[in-house]
């Protein structure tokens, strides 16, 4: 609102008038391509995080799958050598 008082005390030529909405006009994409970044960056790093977080959960299930078949051959290994103990 300033800006239109100020045009009215102080009339811009046509051609200062055109550069002054040129440059408003390019300030306001700076704004809304700076808001862009600033809002898919956020929402990348989201996604990151939930990406990271599926892998930790995803290696726990691989950890605990290992495990289970450790354990099983382990167990089996152990009554093979107790059978065979026993022939």
């Amino acid at each position: 609102m300033e800006m239109f008082n100020n045009r009215k005390r102080n009339p811009l030529s046509a051609i200062d008038a055109s550069y002054e909405d040129h440059v408003e006009a390019i300030d306001t994409i700076r704004k809304k391509i700076e808001a862009n970044t600033i809002s898919e960056g956020t929402n990348t790093l989201s996604r990151l995080d939930g990406f990271e977080k599926q892998l930790e959960e995803r290696e726990a299930l691989l950890k605990q799958k290992e495990n289970n078949i450790k354990n099983t051959i382990e167990a089996q290994v152990g009554e093979e050598c107790k059978r065979l103990k026993d022939e």
